[in-house]
C-alpha cells in the first residue's frame, strides 16, 4: 500500500535508511558485546523506528482508515513496533549480563580476589542467565534425543515421536528437544558445577528430555519442573512433572483444540518407551535454580500469588526427597552465601544433602575454572534476535516511487 510520501519525506527516509545501513555494518564490524556494538545495535533500531513512523503517518494522511488494506497495514506497523521493542529489551538485558560477567572477569584479575566473593559473584550471574535462557535449535541434538526416547515412525506422510505425557505416538512437530543444563551457559560451566564426567554431555540425551513444545517453553522459563516420583521398579528411576508457578499457567491447555489442561500436569508421572533416562543431576539444578528463581521473585515483590500460596512452598521445597551427590558442593555453598537469608530453611536443607565432593588441586586452580566457564558462557547466542532482519532487508529499497508502491509494509 503506497504511503504517498512527499518530496521532502522521501529524502528524510532515504537518509534514515543509509544511517541505518551504516549502524548494521558497523555492529556487524564490532567485537559482539563491546560498547560500540550495543550503540550501533540501539542506533539500527531507533532508526527503524523512525521510518516506519514516518511512512505510516504519511499513510494514514493519504487513506481511507475504513479501507481493509489500510487496516491490514496498520496491524502490520503495530506488529513491527512490538518486535523492534522486544529486540530492544532484548539488547538491554543482554548488556547488562555482559556487563556483570566483565565486571567479574575483571575482578579475577584482581590480586585481592578471593574464592567466596568469586563464587558469590558467579552464581548471582548463572541465576541471572538461567531465567533469561532461551531454547537452541540443533538438528543432530534432536535427532539423538529422538532415537535415545523411542524413536521415530512415518505414517502417511506424517512423522510420529513418542509422547512422555501418555505413551501414545504423537505429531514430530508437536514436540523439541529440550535441553536441561542449558547449552548456553556452555560446557566448561558444567564440567565445574557436575565434575568432569559431564564435560561431553551438554548436548547428550542424558541432558535432554522430548517434550511439547507447550510444555518445554515453561520448562525452560522455570514454571515447571521434573522431580523423582515414587516407582514399583527399584531398578528403574521414575519422575513427575510439577507445577512451580501457577500464575496465569494452571487453566491453560498443553496443545491447542486439546483437552489436558497445566493443572492435569501437575504431579503427572512421565512415561518413558525404555529405561533410558535422562542424569538426576541434571534435573536437580533445574529443580534447584527454578526454586530459588520464584522464591526469590516473590520475596522481591512480597507478593503471593492466590494460585501459588505459602502452604504449598513446603510440598515444593521437600518434594526432591531422594538422596544424592549431584552439585559440586562449592557450588552449593556460593548458592547459601549468596542467597542463604531468602531462602527457606527446607531448601536450603535439601540442597546441603546433595553436595558433590568435587575438588580441585588449590584455591587458584578453581578459581581459574570458574573464569574459563565465564568465558565460555554465550550471552545473546540464541536464535532469539535473527527473525527480523531479513524482513527489514526487502524495505530498503533506494528508489522509494518504486520499490515501496505495490507493498503492504509500513516499513
Amino acid at each position: 500500500m503506497d504511503p504517498k510520501l512527499t518530496d521532502d519525506e522521501k529524502s528524510r527516509v532515504k537518509d534514515l535508511r543509509a544511517a541505518v545501513r551504516r549502524a548494521r555494518q558497523g555492529s556487524s564490524e564490532e567485537v559482539y558485546g563491546s560498547e560500540d556494538y550495543w550503540k550501533y545495535s540501539k542506533e539500527e533500531l531507533d532508526g527503524e523506528d523512525q521510518i516506519s513512523d514516518l511512512r505510516f503517518r504519511a499513510l494514514q494522511r493519504n487513506s481511507d482508515l475504513s479501507d481493509p488494506s489500510f487496516e491490514q497495514a496498520a496491524q502490520e506497523y503495530k506488529s513491527q513496533q512490538d518486535q523492534r521493542s522486544a529486540k530492544r529489551l532484548s539488547i538491554l538485558e543482554k548488556k547488562k549480563l555482559f556487563d556483570k560477567r566483565n565486571k567479574i572477569l575483571q575482578q579475577s584479575s584482581s590480586t585481592t580476589t578471593n574464592l567466596t566473593s568469586m563464587r558469590a559473584a558467579y552464581v548471582d550471574l548463572l541465576l541471572t542467565i538461567q531465567s533469561k535462557t532461551s531454547h537452541q535449535k540443533q538438528s543432530d541434538f534432536s535427532k539423538d534425543v529422538l532415537r535415545a526416547y523411542g524413536g521415530t515412525r512415518k505414517t502417511n506422510n506424517t512423522t510420529y515421536c513418542f509422547s512422555v505425557l501418555d505413551g501414545t505416538r504423537r505429531e514430530r512437530d508437536e514436540f523439541v528437544a529440550a535441553h536441561i543444563f542449558p547449552l548456553s551457559i556452555g560446557p566448561k560451566a558444567m564440567e565445574y558445577i557436575f565434575g568432569r564426567d559431564a564435560r561431553y554431555e551438554i548436548n547428550s540425551p542424558r541432558n535432554a528430555l522430548l517434550l511439547p513444545k507447550k510444555i518445554e517453553k515453561h520448562f525452560d522459563a522455570h514454571q515447571i519442573v521434573v522431580v523423582p516420583a515414587k516407582s514399583d521398579n527399584p531398578d528403574v528411576r521414575e519422575w513427575q512433572f510439577l507445577i512451580v508457578d501457577k500464575s496465569g499457567l494452571w487453566n491453560e491447555y498443553v496443545f491447542p483444540g486439546g483437552e489436558m489442561k497445566f493443572s492435569d500436569l501437575h504431579e503427572r508421572k512421565l512415561i518413558f518407551p525404555n529405561d533410558f533416562r535422562p542424569r538426576a543431576r541434571y534435573l536437580y539444578f533445574h529443580y534447584l535454580t527454578s526454586m530459588i528463581i520464584h522464591f526469590r521473585a516473590a520475596q522481591k515483590t512480597g507478593i503471593v500469588r492466590s494460585e501459588l500460596p505459602d502452604t504449598e512452598w513446603p510440598e515444593l521445597t521437600r518434594a526432591w526427597a531422594t538422596h544424592g551427590e549431584y552439585l559440586r558442593d562449592n557450588m552449593i555453598y556460593g548458592f547459601m552465601e549468596e542467597l542463604g537469608h531468602e531462602l527457606p530453611e527446607d531448601l536450603k536443607q535439601n540442597a546441603l544433602t546433595h553436595c558433590a565432593p568435587i575438588r580441585s588441586n588449590s584455591e587458584a586452580e578453581e578459581l581459574e575454572e570458574v573464569v574459563d566457564s565465564l568465558g565460555m558462557i554465550r550471552i545473546g547466542s540464541d536464535d532469539d534476535d535473527d527473525d527480523d532482519d531479513d524482513g527489514e532487508d526487502g524495505n530498503f529499497d533506494e528508489d522509494d516511487e518504486e520499490g515501496e508502491a505495490g507493498g503492504m509494509s509500513v516499513n
